[in-house]
């Protein structure tokens, strides 16, 4: 029987190198730089984190060169006790970074290089684990390399007849993915989780003649998770679909808020929470991690629950 707390999460680890201004300027134009700093990020670490601060034991799988950014995330993962299982380092690999233009409003833009951690290799996780996840997180970021991307999804095939459902979040690069490979991830993922750009984006590519979301229902997705940032969340199933608005905090900076949905959601969900209650649950997530600078932050699971009792009392 697959361990609910166990969750295998897909996509790259790498280096956001952040600038805080107080706006983004016109195309041609300048802005003042008023504070930079480097964090460790990418949406597996900030899904893992979250995960882990609800008591879920992540596995990323994880390719980092032996350049500076890689010594950088490897130190980084030990300190914050990620398990390493599935990583590996690569001699002469470049690792890659994402610029992260960071505005008055927190509201970021994002400037990435992809490296050595798009790439991955069916060995990098150990036959004894395959069959013990209870959910697999894979990220479209992951999937911009057609190789890495081809080997997903015999992974996915893998993973499936062991009771693992796969959660798809496409991520703003969707648009570059291969439009076949696309079409066939989504055949196999349980929960598509795509913010609303993106599904448009997921429209324009799937060309089904039809409704994309009933079709995807159609073919056995169990349900889709559109987020719409501080607007909140719908979610959309067979039998039903329902809307819940945002949690209003002090937002000082966005990134890594849909990553943190994602870890609530599918922590949510692999312990059998109903599925209003892991859409709260993945609500306030990304609620909380937009009150933290940075792509991810230390909370509790007392933290979301008085996080949701403020919302139940403010609506009462």
């Amino acid at each position: 029987m697959n361990d609910p707390a166990n969750v295998l999460l897909l996509g790259g680890v790498l280096l956001d190198r952040y600038f805080e201004v107080d706006r983004y300027p016109e195309a041609g134009q300048d802005t003042l730089i008023q504070k930079s700093y480097d964090r460790v990020g990418g949406c597996s670490l900030n899904v893992a984190l979250t995960l882990k601060n609800l008591g879920n034991l992540p596995y990323i799988v994880n390719k980092f060169g032996n350049d500076e950014a890689g010594t950088i995330i490897e130190h980084y993962i030990e300190s914050v006790a990620i398990p390493t299982t599935c990583m590996m380092k690569v001699p002469g690999g470049q690792t890659g970074y994402c610029l992260n233009i960071l505005d008055r409003s927190g509201e970021r833009t994002f400037f990435t290089y992809k490296g050595c951690e798009i790439e991955f290799s069916p060995e990098m996780i150990p036959p004894q684990l395959k069959a013990n996840f209870a959910f697999a997180y894979i990220t479209g970021y992951y999937l911009l390399n057609l190789q890495t991307a081809r080997v997903v999804l015999e992974l996915v095939q893998q993973l499936r007849p062991n009771g693992c459902q796969i959660l798809f979040d496409p991520g703003p690069l969707v648009g570059e993915m291969d439009t076949a490979q696309l079409r066939e991830l989504l055949l196999v993922s349980d929960w598509l989780i795509p913010n609303s750009n993106e599904l448009a984006i997921i429209q324009k590519k799937i060309t089904i003649g039809g409704d994309l979301l009933g079709w995807l229902l159609s073919q056995g997705a169990k349900g889709i998770a559109v987020k719409k940032g501080s607007q909140g969340v719908e979610i959309i199933t067979r039998q039903s679909s329902f809307t819940l608005k945002g949690f209003s905090v002090d937002s000082k900076d966005t990134t890594g808020a849909g990553d943190s949905f994602a870890g609530g959601f599918i922590h949510g969900l692999a312990n059998e929470y109903t599925l209003h209650e892991a859409a709260v649950l993945a609500n306030a997530c990304g609620a909380i991690t937009t009150t933290i600078k940075g792509p991810h932050g230390v909370f509790s699971m007392d933290d979301i629950n008085q996080l949701i009792t403020k919302l139940e009392d403010n609506n009462s």
